[in-house]
């Protein structure tokens, strides 16, 4: 739609208009039905492990850091990415005009644009941090949305099939190839991904100062949910309740170097797993049991999206006048 587009512009269109040849529709499909099923299961995951436990690895903190992405507007961020989340696992959300395809070319272009900007700065470190949103660090983003999703709800309670597995793998293969995740690195299995991860993990700093920094912002964006009625309650609920998931994740050794208190509880996730083992266990035998799952728990992340994070919750990414990928 543009006039007169340039060349790189075309040239791009070109790449990503065209579908790979591995592309498979219906194993997509499948991982998007799994992860409806899992219901609030797997943002809670992404959230309270792969989002908190990623900021032990500061190598790529720092870039979040700088554009203020994740320690300023918090809760506002979570729901920018949540809804990004939810275009990518909707169904026909990565076809050509879908959602989720125009979301993630969105958020590529603001990755560029962070990448441009950071990379000219005095103040970024090229010989500790490389090159800014580099690919190892989308690497590791990458599967966090698969890997890390996979083991995460395996240990909540939810079992996994080896089809579902592959079909998870195969819907975030897509989406960050989308993404620009360039091809060398996407995986078809979970268990090359959990060899790919540890590689990746292997590149990255320990933790440090903006380590502490994000994951404090991060446990303390639940007080500033918006409820309905008994707000404050359940905001300390929710913020407990998100602390002892991360905390049955990580243990109490690493919750420190999150800013985290270390005398938390995995109280939460020991209460819910035994049930939420039974009713996904039983849903094996019982198809239409099932179905009825993948659309209350689709429904369950939709309120979760709404409720919890309002208006902010209706849009992907929009950078402010002090954004790098202002424009």
């Amino acid at each position: 739609s543009v006039t007169d587009a340039p060349q790189p512009l075309r040239d791009f269109f070109a790449v990503v208009d065209r579908e790979p040849d591995w592309l498979d529709r219906e194993l997509l499909d499948d991982g998007i039905r799994f992860i409806h099923r899992t219901g609030a299961v797997a943002p809670v995951v992404l959230r309270d492990l792969a989002l908190m436990a990623g900021y032990l690895l500061s190598g790529f903190n720092h870039a979040l850091v700088m554009t203020g992405a994740l320690n300023q507007g918090t809760s506002r961020r979570i729901a920018e990415t949540g809804k990004w989340w939810m275009d990518c696992t909707e169904f026909g959300g990565l076809e050509r005009f879908g959602d989720g395809f125009k979301s993630t070319l969105h958020v590529r272009l603001v990755h560029a644009l962070v990448r441009r900007s950071l990379a000219g700065r005095e103040d970024w470190d090229h010989a500790r941090w490389g090159t800014p949103l580099n690919q190892i660090d989308m690497v590791a983003t990458y599967l966090g949305f698969c890997v890390v999703l996979l083991g995460g709800v395996r240990k909540m309670g939810i079992p996994v099939t080896p089809r579902e597995s592959r079909g998870v793998m195969h819907l975030w293969r897509y989406a960050c190839w989308i993404m620009g995740v360039q091809e060398q690195w996407l995986v078809d299995s979970e268990r090359d991904g959990i060899i790919l991860l540890s590689h990746a993990l292997t590149t990255q700093s320990p933790p440090d100062h903006t380590s502490r920094e994000l994951g404090r912002a991060l446990s303390l964006e639940p007080l500033e949910r918006q409820y309905p009625f008994l707000q404050d309650l359940r905001r300390k609920l929710a913020y407990h309740q998100h602390l002892s998931v991360t905390r049955y994740f990580i243990g109490a050794r690493k919750m420190p170097l999150l800013g985290l208190p270390d005398d938390i509880l995995p109280w939460y996730p020991l209460l819910t797993l035994g049930p939420r083992l039974l009713g996904y266990s039983a849903q094996r035998l019982l198809p239409a049991a099932r179905r009825r799952q993948e659309a209350r728990g689709r429904r369950m992340q939709r309120e979760l999206l709404g409720a919890v994070f309002g208006d902010r919750a209706h849009q992907v990414i929009q950078p402010g006048a002090d954004h790098p990928a202002h424009i």
